[in-house]
C-alpha cells in the first residue's frame, strides 16, 4: 500500500470519548428521527408510483422477477408499467427497490414474526431516512469535527423535501441512504484503504443505480477517487493498483445485474426507454429551468443555508482541492441533469416537493459543504488576551451548554406563553442565545458554535413547522387507507384469498392499496366502460416525445377496445365473473353506496348473480 497516495488526509486524532459522544448523539437524532416519521407513518399510499414498486416488490420475493402476466387484457396494471413485446408488464422503474420490498417480504417469511411482509416493506423508506441521517455523519466525521458532523446530518434530515418524502414512499430517500454509505466507505478506503472498504463502497454506490437510474452519476466521484490513488509515480507497481479495483468491480456487479435483466426482460437497457423519458433531457430545458431549480433549491429544499454550502464547498478547495473535486463532482451533475429534465418547469401545478424529490440525492454534498463551513468558523476564531490559560475546552463547554439552555428556555417560553408560531419561538430563542454568548463566550470559542448552531435551528425549525402540515395531510390519507384495506382484506377468507379472488373497486387510490395489500385479480369498473377509452387509451400527437405512459402500451390498449360497444364490454365482464365462480373463486365489490348502485345497475343481471 505504500506505492499508493493517500491524499485526503484524515481530521486530526480526537479523544475516544469525544468520538463515541457524538457518535452516541448521531445514534440518538438518527433514533429521535425515525420516531418522529414513524409518528406520520401509515402502511399506505394511493398513487400509481408506489404501487409499482410495490408490486414489483411482492412478485419478486416470489419469483425473482418484477414481471406479471396477466390473466387478460382488462385487468388493472397500474400506469407506471410498462409491457414488453412478449406481453409481460414490468415497471418502468429500475430493480432496487422492489429488491429491497422483496427482502422485507422474506424477513418476515423467514422469522416468522406476526408481521405483514408488505406492511413491513412501507417501512423502508422511513428507515432509510433515519439511515441517511446517521450515515451522513459518519461521513463528515472523516474530515470536519464531530460538532460540525452534527450540524451537517441535522441540516438534511430537516429540510422539508427530506421531512415530507420520508413517508411518502418513493424511491428517493432509499437511494440516499444507500448513496451516502457508499461515499462513507468510498471516503474511508481513499484515506485507509483495505479492499472490503473498497468493495463495499463499489457495491453500495451500484446498487444506488439499482433504485434510481440517475444515481449511475456517482460514478464521477468513484472514478475520480479511484484516480486519485493511482501511483503514477510508479505505475508498473501493479500489485498496488489491482487494489484500486475493488471499488469499480463492486459498483459493476449490481449494474451489470441491472441492465442485463432489462435487456431481456424488457429488450431496452431501461424501462424509461420506452417511454422515452430517458431522452427528456436537454440544455434548452436546462436554460428554461435553471432560475426556478435555485429558487426552490434556495427557498424550500435548503432553507437559509444554499449560499453558506456554497461558500463551504469553496474553502473545500482551499483546504484539499481534492475534497472539493469530490463534492463537486458528487453535487454538480445531479443537479444540472435534472435541472434539463422535461418535467421541471414552473408551469407543473403541483407542491414543489414534488419536482425538488428529484434533488434529494444532491442534498447531502450541500450539507457538507455547511458543515465545513462550520468548521473553518470554529477552528479559526483566534484566542484573546483574556482566554483563561487553565482548561479552556471545559469552559468552553460550559458556556455553550449555558448558551444553549438560554436559547432553548426562551423558545419554549415563547411557544408555551404566547400565540407565536412555533418557528417565531425559534428566532426568539436564537438570538437570546446569541446575546447570552456574547456575554459569557468572549474569548471562550462560544460564540462560532451558537451562531452556526443557530442557523441549523432556525433552518431546521422552520422547515418542521412548514411540514407538519403536509405531514399531517399525507398520515390521513394513508392512515384512511390502509384502514380500508385492512377492513377489506381481513374480510376475506384465506381460503378464497389464495384462490386470487376477483375485485371491482375504484377510485384509483383504492385499487392501488388493495392491489398490494391482497391478493386480488383486480379491476376498475371504468375497464369496461367506454369512458375507459378517452381516458387511457389516447394516442400522443408526437410518438418520440417523453411521456409517463408507454405508448407501446397505449396502443396496446387501443387495439384491445377497438370495435367493441358498451354492451360488448359489459358481457366480457360478466364471462369474467361467470367463469371465475364456475372455478370456485369469489368475486368482490368494493364501492361507495352510490358507485356500488352503478356498478350493480350496469354489470349485475339478477337471473346470473346474486349480491
Amino acid at each position: 500500500m505504500s506505492n499508493i497516495a493517500k491524499p485526503l488526509p484524515m481530521i486530526a486524532p480526537r479523544s475516544a470519548l469525544n468520538r463515541w459522544l457524538f457518535a452516541a448523539v448521531a445514534v440518538l437524532l438518527a433514533a429521535g428521527y425515525f420516531a418522529m416519521q414513524h409518528a406520520y407513518w401509515a402502511p399506505a399510499s394511493p398513487m400509481v408510483d408506489q404501487n409499482a414498486y410495490e408490486m414489483g416488490g411482492k412478485q419478486y420475493a416470489k419469483s425473482f422477477t418484477t414481471g406479471v402476466t396477466p390473466a387478460n387484457d382488462f385487468v388493472y396494471i397500474s400506469a407506471m408499467y410498462v409491457r414488453s413485446p412478449d406481453g409481460m408488464y414490468y415497471p418502468k422503474y429500475p430493480l432496487g427497490l422492489p429488491m429491497l420490498y422483496a427482502a422485507a417480504h422474506w424477513v418476515v417469511q423467514v422469522t416468522g414474526i406476526n408481521a405483514d411482509g408488505t406492511e413491513c416493506a412501507f417501512l423502508v423508506a422511513p428507515l432509510s431516512a433515519a439511515a441517511a441521517t446517521l450515515g451522513l455523519y459518519f461521513l463528515l466525521s472523516r474530515f470536519v469535527s464531530g460538532f460540525a458532523s452534527i450540524l451537517g446530518a441535522l441540516l438534511l434530515s430537516f429540510s422539508p423535501i427530506a421531512l415530507v418524502l420520508a413517508n411518502q414512499h418513493w424511491s428517493h430517500h432509499p437511494a440516499m441512504a444507500v448513496n451516502i454509505w457508499g461515499m462513507f466507505f468510498l471516503v474511508t478506503w481513499w484515506q485507509k484503504g483495505g479492499w472490503w472498504r473498497g468493495l463495499s463502497a463499489g457495491l453500495l454506490l451500484g446498487f444506488a443505480v439499482l433504485i434510481r437510474y440517475t444515481e449511475g452519476l456517482l460514478v464521477l466521484p468513484l472514478a475520480f477517487v479511484v484516480l486519485s490513488r493511482f501511483p503514477y509515480r510508479s505505475p508498473r507497481e501493479w500489485s498496488a493498483i489491482r487494489r484500486l479495483l475493488w471499488p469499480v468491480v463492486g459498483w459493476l456487479v449490481p449494474v451489470a445485474y441491472l441492465v442485463i435483466f432489462n435487456k431481456v426482460a424488457m429488450g431496452s437497457w431501461t424501462g424509461y426507454d420506452t417511454t422515452n423519458e430517458s431522452t427528456g433531457f436537454s440544455l434548452a430545458q436546462l436554460a428554461t429551468n435553471w432560475e426556478y431549480v435555485l429558487k426552490q433549491l434556495n427557498g424550500t429544499a435548503t432553507l437559509f443555508y444554499l449560499p453558506v454550502a456554497a461558500l463551504g464547498l469553496g474553502i473545500a478547495f482551499q483546504k484539499n482541492w481534492r475534497l472539493g473535486v469530490f463534492l463537486m463532482l458528487w453535487l454538480v451533475p445531479g443537479v444540472v441533469i435534472y435541472g434539463a429534465y422535461y418535467w421541471g418547469t414552473d408551469s407543473i401545478v403541483m407542491p414543489a416537493v414534488f419536482y425538488l424529490r428529484f434533488f434529494l440525492s444532491s442534498l447531502p454534498p450541500l450539507a457538507c459543504g455547511a458543515a465545513i463551513l462550520f468548521d473553518t468558523l470554529q477552528q479559526s476564531i483566534p484566542a484573546t488576551s483574556d482566554q483563561p490559560a487553565a482548561h479552556p475546552r471545559s469552559r468552553a463547554l460550559i458556556g455553550t451548554v449555558i448558551t444553549m439552555l438560554v436559547g432553548a428556555g426562551a423558545c419554549v417560553l415563547v411557544v408555551t406563553t404566547t400565540a407565536m408560531r412555533f418557528e417565531v419561538g425559534v428566532l426568539i430563542g436564537v438570538l437570546a442565545a446569541l446575546v447570552v454568548a456574547m456575554v459569557v463566550g468572549r474569548g471562550r470559542g462560544v460564540v462560532a458554535p451558537v451562531v452556526t448552531g443557530g442557523l441549523v435551528a432556525l433552518s431546521a425549525g422552520i422547515s418542521l413547522s412548514n411540514s407538519i402540515g403536509p405531514l399531517e395531510r399525507d398520515f390521513a390519507i394513508n392512515a384512511n387507507l390502509w384502514n380500508v384495506g385492512r377492513t377489506v382484506v381481513q374480510r376475506v377468507p384465506k381460503a378464497d384469498m389464495d384462490k386470487s379472488p376477483l375485485l371491482f373497486t375504484e377510485p384509483m387510490a383504492l385499487i392501488n392499496h388493495l392491489q398490494v395489500a391482497g391478493d386480488f385479480e383486480s379491476y376498475t369498473r371504468y375497464a369496461f366502460t367506454a369512458r375507459m377509452k378517452p381516458r387511457q387509451t389516447s394516442p400522443r400527437k408526437d410518438r418520440d416525445t417523453p411521456d409517463p405512459m408507454q405508448g407501446a402500451r397505449n396502443i396496446h390498449t387501443a387495439s384491445v377496445y377497438q370495435g367493441k360497444t358498451e354492451a360488448d364490454l359489459v358481457k366480457i365482464q360478466n364471462d369474467l365473473m361467470e367463469k371465475a365462480l364456475s372455478d370456485g373463486r369469489r368475486v368482490y365489490v368494493v364501492f361507495s353506496r352510490a358507485s356500488f348502485k352503478l356498478f350493480t345497475d350496469t354489470f349485475v343481471t339478477p337471473a346470473k348473480f346474486k349480491v
